[in-house]
């Protein structure tokens, strides 16, 4: 009988390493004065716990020498670069684009990463430093399409940034970039593929146009608000990203295929070596794809490698590897998620699954364990737990290696024959449909997220719960039927998602945040849509609750942003008849934007004119205003279409934003405007004429305007003299979505919550 070792006797010195490596440099985060403290504390702690073991000791002392050393070079090289003494002042200067622009929290924007590699004075007199500084661009849109590994020159003020960071500074640039240098020949040629992959998938329908390019090549430009949302909901967001899981698909590919061809172990190695370079290329070898092409390797290492510790030492020398080569990656979450995940895939998943090893139970092992391990993490960033995380990657699973494999086929293919890669492209989106489809179903549910209150107890309740999912799961691994799971998850899918429409509804004021939204039943599962808010999310949502499927007529009072800028959450998956829009197109580009929206589904337009009518079912629709174009105050504002609304149990008059002078000349105009309920204009604002609502007479008034608004939104005094005139006054930011039922001739308002 062999020597009996201890899980403990089983690590490798490197898999230590990387636990108290990755402690210090978290422990410099906030300050480089913390460095040597740190490293003494943590040499102190490992030495003591390694007391048995000094050749594990040792070189445990040399990886954090070693990183904290590499730490303490990088901040100096920042401290002493020359570009620091143009911080603070305006400047001209050529830069390296190392990674893809991505677009603003705000959207008003991109984000640039570039190597500063010379800065001068912005007039152009001078001389010029050179650098090797890590910078953020922050731009307009003339940056969104700049090629990855292009130099280009601008102007700009350079700023600070914090120097224990991965960034040096940020530079704000005003005007377009100009190109100096295009971007090396390999990069070209995977930008070509890129965009071979983009024109294959440019044909197909519903999700999975949206979704191949982001799966297979990391290009999310075409993600819709929905869909990150869905996906996010449901626990898929990590398939909008090249991650450890694409690798490991192409990887294993290719070793089937060397298998298929009977290729002999040592070219089969080559090729599958070849093909992570080629996927590294094709997908930007940026830092976050080099991460996922270790991870992946890492994948495939807990499969073959046998015992609980041998996957995680090379997971542990991966990761001193990684720390040593780029420290900043310490404070990376989205390293920190792939390092746990991968963990829990080697350990509590294979633990997990000992119950029963037929593929399915490994299945579920897999995802339960990634989705528990991750959790805390999560949970730091955003208190919301998914309830339908684990379900929803078993259903999803199937599909993604098709997905990725075909999506890759499709681009290699493109550049020699697009419509053999087009017809490629049509199978993988078979497969990202149905990604899509599981995303939208299990985001449905009502309590598929729920939030969780914030701060330390939290995340300890958390970490508890991950270990008690792991024994859990484990102990009904044994007697479970995986073939009953899988009937439970197609049963649950194939009747999830929210319930259906509220019983009587006959007018909705979505809660769209500080916007409007309103929708009118025309009957089953149509509507009238007026205006769609800022928030297509939001709107999209609040149209499934209601069960809408088919738009019978679509108004867009004004081209301002909170009246349609949740447009894309209404085109969707949704048939739209017809679309009405303001006569005026200002904003111009907003206004654009609309039109090319309606345009690319297909919807015909036409400007509203007083005196239109449309009868849609029993419920008839005419125009009151725009009359003529009003130049005092918001030009487009006082240009909204105003609607009035009949229906068998109620009217309804719905303003748009205008104001008091374009309210004056509808009153002059002597329509009838007395109804039951009155969307008041312009969220409530006091730029009111009184006259407007004696003439409305308005049973219930609605009010779309968001919580804590810097408008004021809703006036007090208009609020007081609404409820003065006997209205019930409901508004979206206390009381959430309106809903206005009919029982009996009885009109009822309904909130969506207590306000």
């Amino acid at each position: 009988m062999g020597e009996h070792r201890s899980t403990w006797d089983r690590i490798s010195p490197f898999t230590a390493a990387a636990v108290v490596l990755w402690a210090v440099l978290l422990l410099t985060a906030r300050s480089a004065t913390l460095v040597l403290p740190a490293a003494g504390l943590a040499l102190v702690a490992g030495l003591l716990a390694l007391a048995k073991h000094w050749h594990k000791a040792a070189i445990v002392a040399l990886v954090v020498v070693a990183g904290l050393g590499g730490l303490a070079l990088r901040m100096w090289a920042v401290g002493t670069d020359p570009a620091q003494e143009w911080i603070g002042r305006s400047v001209t200067a050529r830069a390296t684009v190392v990674a893809d622009p991505r677009p603003t929290r705000s959207g008003a924007g991109w984000v640039v990463p570039v190597r500063l590699d010379a800065v001068g004075p912005a007039t152009g007199a001078g001389s010029q430093a050179g650098s090797r500084l890590p910078i953020l661009v922050l731009a307009r849109d003339s940056w969104a399409d700049v090629p990855l590994g292009s130099q280009v020159q601008a102007t700009g003020r350079l700023a600070a940034a914090d120097r224990t960071g991965p960034v040096a500074a940020v530079m704000s640039v005003r005007g377009e970039p100009v190109q100096i240098r295009p971007p090396p020949g390999y990069q070209q040629a995977a930008g070509h593929l890129r965009s071979g992959l983009r024109n294959a998938t440019d044909h197909l329908t519903g999700p999975a146009r949206e979704l191949i390019p982001s799966l297979v090549v990391g290009d999310t430009r075409r993600l819709s608000p929905l869909l990150v949302a869905d996906l996010r909901d449901s626990g898929l967001a990590h398939l909008t990203a090249v991650s450890g899981a694409n690798v490991s698909i192409v990887l294993l590919g290719l070793l089937l295929l060397a298998r298929v061809l009977r290729i002999r172990p040592g070219p089969a190695t080559a090729l599958g070596v070849l093909g992570v370079i080629g996927f590294l290329l094709l997908a930007r070898p940026e830092p976050s794809v080099l991460r996922a092409s270790v991870m992946g390797l890492l994948g495939l290492a807990a499969i073959t490698r046998s015992g609980r510790t041998g996957g995680v030492n090379v997971l542990g020398a991966a990761v001193c590897l990684l720390l040593l080569a780029d420290p900043w990656l310490s404070r990376s979450l989205g390293f920190a998620l792939s390092v746990v995940a991968t963990a829990a895939l080697m350990v509590p998943a294979r633990w997990i699954a000992d119950g029963s090893r037929r593929w399915l139970a490994l299945a579920f092992a897999a995802a339960s364990a990634a989705q528990a391990a991750v959790l805390p993490l999560l949970l730091l960033i955003q208190p919301q737990v998914s309830l339908v995380a684990v379900a929803a990657n078993l259903a999803a699973a199937p599909a993604v290696a098709p997905a990725t494999l075909l999506g890759v086929l499709a681009t290699l293919v493109a550049p020699v024959s697009p419509s053999l890669a087009a017809l490629i492209a049509n199978l993988a989106g078979l497969a990202g449909n149905w990604i899509g489809w599981v995303a939208r179903t299990s985001a449905g549910f009502d309590a598929a997220v729920v939030t969780v209150p914030g701060g330390e107890l939290t995340l300890v309740v958390s970490l508890a719960l991950m270990v008690f999912g792991f024994w859990l799961t484990r102990r009904a691994a044994r007697p479970l039927r995986w073939w009953a799971l899988g009937v439970v998850l197609a049963v649950v899918f194939a009747t999830g998602g929210r319930g259906g429409p509220p019983a009587g509804w006959v007018l909705v004021m979505c809660d769209v945040g500080q916007g409007d939204s309103v929708v009118v039943s025309t009957g089953a599962g149509s509507a009238l849509v007026v205006d769609t808010g800022p928030d297509p999310v939001a709107l999209d949502r609040c149209l499934d609750e209601l069960g809408v499927s088919r738009v019978a007529l679509l108004v867009l009072t004004h081209f301002h942003d909170d009246h349609v800028g949740g447009l894309a959450g209404l085109l969707g998956d949704r048939q739209v008849a017809a679309a009405v829009v303001s006569p005026l197109a200002d904003p111009e580009e907003t206004a654009d934007d609309v039109q090319e929206q309606l345009a690319r589904h297909s919807v015909p337009v036409r400007a509203a004119a007083v005196g239109q009518r449309w009868q849609l079912g029993e419920v008839s629709v005419e125009v009151l205003w725009p009359g003529r174009i009003i130049r005092e105050g918001s030009m487009p504002n006082q240009a909204s279409v105003v609607l009035r609304v009949q229906s068998p149990t109620v009217s309804a008059l719905l303003t748009g934003d205008i104001e008091a002078e374009a309210q004056r000349a509808l009153l002059a105009g002597g329509a009838a405007l007395d109804v039951d309920v009155l969307k008041v204009p312009h969220h409530g604002s006091a730029d009111q004429d009184p006259g407007l609502l004696a003439a409305a007479t308005p049973e219930i008034a609605l009010i779309g305007v968001g919580a804590d608004n810097r408008y004021g939104h809703p006036n007090a005094e208009l609020l007081q003299h609404l409820q003065a005139a006997g209205a019930i006054v409901g508004r979206t930011d206390r009381h959430g979505a309106l809903l206005v039922t009919e029982a009996n001739g009885e009109l009822t308002l309904h909130a969506a919550r207590d306000g």
